[in-house]
């Protein structure tokens, strides 16, 4: 039970009055953030992180200028990271659709599944990710996986390796949980 005639302690004082703060200047923050990112939910949510950036480091505060003007460059300073992290995202998206849009061309018009270039685009990612995930794997369960996809039975396999298909079975289960762990995770 807290004692109610307790004090509370400077840094409790300087977290309120930056959130009443906040709520005064709430929508000049928003309407700043707003001109920077072009997008109301960008903006709202470079307000968002400049407020949680605000009260992580209220303690830092010293002062020397209006609390309006602290709050403001933090937010502006979210809004400015979040449009290069958007650019940055946007850039990789583009340089790789650069890299495999010839290949789109010549399977869109061989016919293949995905009409749309896009989902295109997106089955190869997929893919890549994928071959990497198997790459990283331990040789044994590498080469398990691939002579799996390559079309070969459990049968056929046991009988190469010179394992009862049990094992077989088991250790192939295993990995292809192992990769739809990795796979899930890298998403």
């Amino acid at each position: 039970m807290e004692n109610a005639n307790a004090t509370p302690t400077p840094e409790v004082d300087s977290k309120r009055a930056l959130e009443a703060a906040y709520r005064h200047y709430e929508s000049r923050l928003f309407r700043a953030a707003l001109r920077i990112t072009h997008n109301e939910d960008d903006a709202w949510d470079a307000v968002q992180d400049g407020m949680v950036n605000a009260l992580r480091r209220a303690e830092h505060f010293r002062g020397d200028s209006a609390v309006a003007s602290w709050l403001y460059s933090i937010v502006v300073n979210a809004a400015l990271y979040q449009g290069r992290r958007e650019r940055a995202t946007r850039k990789h998206a583009r340089d790789f659709c650069e890299r495999v849009w010839p290949d789109a061309d010549r399977s869109l018009a061989a016919g293949t599944r995905h009409r749309d270039p896009e989902a295109y685009v997106h089955a190869r990612i997929d893919l890549e990710r994928a071959s990497e995930l198997i790459d990283a794997l331990p040789p044994e369960r590498r080469r398990l996986v691939m002579e799996s996809a390559s079309g070969e039975s459990c049968v056929e396999i046991a009988e190469d390796w010179g394992l009862p298909v049990a094992a077989v079975k088991s250790r192939l289960c295993r990995a292809r949980v192992s990769l739809r762990a990795k796979f899930g995770a890298a998403s």
